[in-house]
C-alpha cells in the first residue's frame, strides 16, 4: 500500500493506466470505433507518418504504418494567393512559367 507516498491533500492521487488503450490516450493516440478517419488540419504538400494500432478488448494487437505526402497545393486548387500563404515542405511546378530565349549550339566534335 502506497498511501504514504500521496497523502490526502485534497488533490486525486495519481492512478495507473490499465489498459493498452489508456496508455496510448495518455500519449495523444487518436482514436475511432469506425473504419475510416478523417484527420482535420493537414497541410498541402507535407509529408505524414501514421501509425494505426488494432486494439481488441483494449489491448493491442497489430501495428501497422502508412508513410504518404499530401497532395500539392497548386496542382490541387490552382488557387496561387491560397498556395503562397501555405508553409512549404515540398515545392510546387512553376506556375506560369515563360521561356525568355533558346540558345542552340551545334557542336559536332566527337
Amino acid at each position: 500500500d502506497f498511501d504514504w507516498l500521496f497523502p490526502d491533500t485534497g488533490f486525486p492521487q495519481p492512478s495507473t493506466p490499465t489498459s493498452q488503450r489508456e496508455k496510448l490516450e495518455g500519449r495523444g493516440y487518436t482514436f475511432t470505433e469506425t473504419e475510416s478517419y478523417t484527420y482535420p488540419d493537414l497541410k498541402m504538400s507535407h509529408h505524414y507518418e501514421f501509425e494505426v494500432i488494432v486494439l481488441y478488448d483494449g489491448n493491442s494487437g497489430t501495428t501497422t504504418d502508412h508513410t504518404f505526402v499530401t497532395a500539392d497545393c497548386y496542382s490541387s486548387t490552382l488557387d496561387r494567393g491560397f498556395c503562397e500563404g501555405q508553409p512549404v515542405i515540398y515545392s510546387s511546378e512553376p506556375a506560369n512559367m515563360t521561356l525568355l530565349g533558346v540558345t542552340c549550339r551545334n557542336d559536332t566534335a566527337g
